[in-house]
């Protein structure tokens, strides 16, 4: 016997990727002036998506995103996009310049995990910190004063050319003369 196939007859044959995909921060540990204006946080796939996909992320820290940007702000979309066949993808964020004396902030970007397309490579968060560029300078309204020994309390102003975001403590050394200070 001879055994003939219609010549319109045809299978297809998909094969699906099952290779297991990888996606990484470029880096951990940043450091970035507050008058940087932006920064961009890279993420890597290895090996690349064969389609369109968006990583999302989330963002914490001490630093204060709003839409108008406080301290810093997201670009559009707020994730990663990688395009079909690209290993990188990234995200800028805007810094602030804010012209408030404060302690340096820091912003936290944290890769999503999606445990069906990908998985979480080394490197699943960047820790930002933002240095503050604002110094206030601490002076004296009076360069003196000589009161009577028993004029009580004394008094001693002093005035900041920038606001602070928070209180601080100044230390304050007295010297004696041949009087006595506590």
């Amino acid at each position: 016997g001879t055994l003939k196939t219609p010549a319109d007859s045809a299978y297809t044959l998909t094969v699906r990727d099952n290779d297991e995909r990888i996606i990484s921060l470029q880096r951990s540990l940043v450091t970035v002036g507050e008058a940087a204006g932006t920064y961009t946080v890279t993420a890597v796939a290895s090996p690349p998506f064969t389609e369109p996909t968006t990583i999302p992320v989330s963002f914490g820290g001490s630093a204060v995103s709003t839409s108008v940007g406080r301290d810093y702000s997201v670009g559009s979309p707020g994730a990663f996009v990688f395009g079909a066949n690209q290993t990188t993808a990234s995200l800028s964020l805007t810094i602030v310049d804010d012209f408030t004396g404060e302690r340096a902030e820091d912003i936290t970007v944290t890769l999503l995990d999606d445990s069906t397309s990908y998985k979480l490579g080394s490197i699943a968060q960047t820790f930002i910190t933002i240095d503050d560029n604002d110094t206030s300078l601490l002076s004296f309204t009076t360069s003196s004063s000589q009161p009577w020994e028993n004029a009580g309390n004394q008094t001693v102003s002093v005035s900041l050319t920038r606001a602070l975001s928070e209180p601080i403590t100044i230390p304050l050394v007295l010297t004696t003369g041949t009087g006595f200070a506590t």
